[in-house]
């Protein structure tokens, strides 16, 4: 085979060319991607950027073209993000995109240029592996950041429910072998793209017999105040604690008996352990609730969510993944003079941070055992399965995604925490500050799904489970494939390298 192949054109317009087509196929996978129904084509362009990276001279080549890919994909996939912080502050909130979208391009390119130095002519098969190192990587961590993982592509198909099996990276591996096999093609190699096949046609026929869920019977009610959050961020008011406690008083006024109500992320200013808060509680009945407030301990203010048992609090959970630069400012004080001008220019002066969590409790509400997990962390699978291994029998995901606007950001954000669902065969009470306020069921299918920037209480039916799957039990065994897979290709280049010089 022409050694061609695997080598880009050295004239710097050839180069420029090649880079470009590595745009191109990122901005694509971008529009390919989710919130999309068509995200199940997202193999395709992925394949393209992988020839590209494939096809390079040397490391540097594959840098720059992962690089390029890069900086495509996330500049189209997070577009939703300067347009909704500039609505929201200003020019000055558009600020950090242009850094997000470089040092998450950088990801792509290192993982390209380290996977084309250890693996040598078998780079294309070894990145299939590599990219879903990458993407674990950048789940690790303060900084972690998710959104972008390739596994979301599958959720429109039946594929999306082998995540029971191996969670999100399983599909990440399944799109990237299938990007690989793809590509492959080019090179007259089509044994790839068979398995492939044959493993998505499996996985296919899995999601296709999984048993249809049991009919919910436990009523519920999601409260949805819809409050400014940028006016919630600048100064708390006891006004948003009469909102909440209205809103529920009227819909049990209208007949509503449920099991449980939830009220979204940082709902009331003061926790239920607050005299203030824990009246307005007592006057609503012993009814059970997850609430969304502040805790403020010695060393800060934690993001938490409470459960009350219609008397008194039963437990608390502090949210561990915060945002990074949203809840968590690495090196806030000494870097303050980048800060400062910032969180000025946005009004928000005195913003500090919170302090993360580090347990992962259920809260115990009589046969309810909720896992509470908050915004955010609704994009980890690691999450979730740590609740549902310490009893949770219903998961619960209080947000706020007013932050978002009317932009994408909170579809996307909602379609990813859908296979929350599908990794532990859990409903899903999902209660945002304004939306995307829904129920979803053990296979990921959305039951109800209401209307978001209402200011209402809505009634909604779940059901329990105490079913524990094989990613509730292994975790993410999906990566330690993915780790041996590149081993096993860079082992088998190296003594491949050694017989030729022998």
């Amino acid at each position: 085979m022409s050694v061609a192949l695997f080598e880009s054109p050295a004239r710097p317009l050839d180069r420029i060319t090649t880079h470009a087509l590595s745009v191109v196929c990122g901005v694509a996978l971008a529009l390919l991607f989710v919130p999309f129904p068509w995200s199940w084509l997202a193999p395709l362009p992925l394949a393209g950027l992988f020839w590209q990276i494939s096809r390079s001279r040397d490391a540097r080549g594959a840098f720059a073209a992962g690089f390029a890919g890069g900086l495509g994909f996330f500049v189209v996939h997070l577009l939703w993000l300067p347009v909704s912080f500039a609505g929201l502050f200003g020019p000055v909130g558009a600020l950090p995109m242009p850094f997000l979208a470089l040092i998450l391009a950088a990801f792509w390119g290192a993982t390209a240029g380290l996977t084309r130095l250890l693996a040598g002519r078998s780079t294309l098969v070894a990145l299939a592996f590599a990219w879903v190192l990458l993407e674990w990587l950048r789940g690790l961590g303060p900084l972690a950041f998710t959104w972008g993982t390739l596994g979301y592509a599958l959720l429109p198909t039946p594929v999306a429910q082998v995540a029971d099996l191996g969670g999100v990276y399983l599909l990440s591996l399944l799109v990237t072998l299938t990007a690989s096999g793809l590509a492959g093609l080019l090179r007259g190699r089509w044994e790839g793209l068979a398995l492939c096949v044959s493993l998505l046609g499996m996985g296919a026929a899995y999601g296709l017999t999984r048993p249809t869920p049991p009919a919910p019977m436990l009523e519920v009610l999601l409260v949805q105040g819809s409050v400014d959050p940028v006016q919630r961020a600048r100064a708390r008011s006891v006004s948003e604690l009469e909102l909440y406690e209205r809103l529920t008083r009227e819909a049990m006024d209208r007949g509503a008996r449920p099991a449980l109500v939830v009220w979204p992320e940082g709902a009331v200013p003061s926790a239920p352990t607050q005299p203030e808060t824990r009246a307005a509680l007592e006057r609503l009945g012993a009814i059970p609730a997850v609430i969304g407030a502040p805790n403020f301990a010695a060393d800060g203010v934690r993001n938490s969510a409470f459960g009350w048992n219609g008397r008194a609090v039963t437990g608390r959970y502090d949210k561990v993944k915060l945002v990074p630069f949203g809840e968590f400012f690495p090196g806030r004080n000494p870097l303050g003079f980048i800060y400062n001008p910032i969180f000025n220019g946005m009004g928000l002066s005195g913003l500090r941070g919170t302090q993360p969590g580090a347990t992962y409790p259920a809260l115990g509400l009589g046969n309810i055992r909720a896992g509470a997990y908050i915004c955010y962390e609704s994009t980890f699978g690691a999450v979730s399965r740590a609740l549902v291994r310490n009893g949770a029998n219903l998961l619960v995901n209080i947000s706020n995604d007013a932050w978002f606007g009317a932009t994408l950001g909170a579809e996307q954000h909602f379609q990813m925490g859908r296979l929350r669902a599908i990794e532990t065969r859990r409903w899903v009470a999902r209660d945002g500050n304004d939306g995307i306020t829904a129920v979803i069921d053990p296979s990921g299918r959305v039951t109800e799904r209401f209307e978001r920037f209402a200011v209402a209480a809505f009634n909604a039916r779940v059901g329990l489970s105490d079913e524990e799957t094989p990613y509730v039990r292994f975790g993410d065994w999906a990566v330690i494939l993915a780790l041996l897979g590149v081993g096993v290709v860079v082992f088998s280049r190296w003594r491949f390298d050694e017989s030729e010089r022998l």
